[in-house]
């Protein structure tokens, strides 16, 4: 349960760097710097993304070279096909 904690943890400081300045504000600076120690703790982000390689790639060097202590996971899924039964909802 723990793990799961965390690697939620990891995910949301993934999105509060990825999209930055849309979260920040004076309230959350505390959290980032508990959000900072929990990724530091986890030591992995996974990155999923339908973005060509070339622009995923860009992200996720970008990301670990402002973030060193975290290596990227990166998994880029394509066009995903929907099923009958999804698409008559």
């Amino acid at each position: 349960m723990e793990r799961t904690v965390q690697s939620a943890w990891v995910v949301l400081f993934a999105v509060v760097v990825l999209f930055g300045s849309a979260f920040n504000s004076p309230c959350e600076a505390g959290v980032n710097g508990k959000l900072i120690e929990a990724a530091k703790s986890e030591g992995t982000v996974s990155y999923y993304t339908t973005m060509t390689l070339s622009q995923s790639k860009k992200v996720a060097d970008r990301f670990h070279a402002k973030y060193p202590f975290l290596d990227v996971n990166l998994f880029r899924g394509g066009k995903v096909r929907q099923s009958s039964a999804h698409s008559k909802r």
